[in-house]
């Protein structure tokens, strides 16, 4: 019996997980048409000629995330299911690289290039106006600004670590982002902007003074990309002081 339960739960998921690929793909028709024409804008860093095509990289990306598959392995389970595999191709008319793959790419790609990838896809939801009746007092697109751990080591993993030492001489090592999010009241959470965090050259890392810092960049760049868009200014009790209420971007 159990093992009667056990398939139907497989068969279940799998169904689901169908479905998950019809809706997204009805998304992408319906808001961003020219999604993978955009991808293919992305400066390829690879050399030599390759199998797989950017935009079919960077979807292989995106789907470990949408379809909750919670590592590369995982999708790479997913992708060794033969429906999955052809209901995927026959709408994305492409392939679903193996995530080894992808990584390896993802990892040569420049920030830039995917931050650009990103506002256009959030400029096309504000200019077809999706999210226009969640404007606070029918004006305001309310942005939070906050900060938030992306990973951590042991020891250095890069020159652009950020680190701290404990009162028993322990050092640790981490990432950490500053985030500019479009938020509604029926729960969206989108990401409008993102600046990497930078630890002080001269010191060890201070997250008053380096997320403040990190804020100033993120303004300047808020009102660059977005010059014309009203916003209204969600933040955490680290933000209420004189240099915030200065900042040029927001006078």
């Amino acid at each position: 019996m159990k093992r009667k339960d056990k398939r139907l739960k497989e068969l279940a998921q799998k169904a689901k997980q169908t479905d998950l690929v019809y809706q997204i793909h009805q998304t992408i028709e319906h808001h961003f048409p020219e999604l993978f024409l955009w991808m293919e804008e992305i400066e390829d860093c690879r050399k030599k000629k390759s199998t797989y095509a950017i935009a079919e990289l960077l979807t292989a990306c995106l789907a470990m995330f949408l379809f909750k598959a919670e590592s590369r392995n995982g999708l790479n389970n997913l992708r060794e299911d033969l429906r999955f595999e052809k209901n995927y191709q026959r709408l994305f008319k492409m392939h679903l690289p193996h995530m080894d793959t992808v990584d390896r790419v993802i990892r040569l790609l420049k920030i830039e290039q995917l931050e650009r990838l990103k506002q256009q896809m959030v400029k096309v939801l504000i200019r077809r106006k999706v999210f226009q009746k969640q404007r606070y007092r029918g004006q305001w697109y309310c942005v939070a600004i906050d900060a938030s751990g992306v990973t951590s080591y042991q020891e250095q993993h890069c020159d652009q670590c950020l680190h701290k030492t404990s009162k028993k001489g322990c050092t640790s090592w981490f990432h950490n982002v500053l985030e500019a999010r479009l938020v509604t009241p029926n729960g969206f959470s989108i990401s409008l902007l993102s600046e990497w965090i930078e630890n002080p050259s001269d010191k060890e890392y201070d997250k008053q003074d380096c997320e403040r810092k990190a804020f100033t960049r993120l303004a300047a760049r808020l009102k660059q990309d977005f010059p014309r868009l009203p916003i209204l200014i969600l933040a955490d009790g680290l933000y209420p002081y004189e240099g915030f209420f200065m900042t040029p971007e927001f006078v």
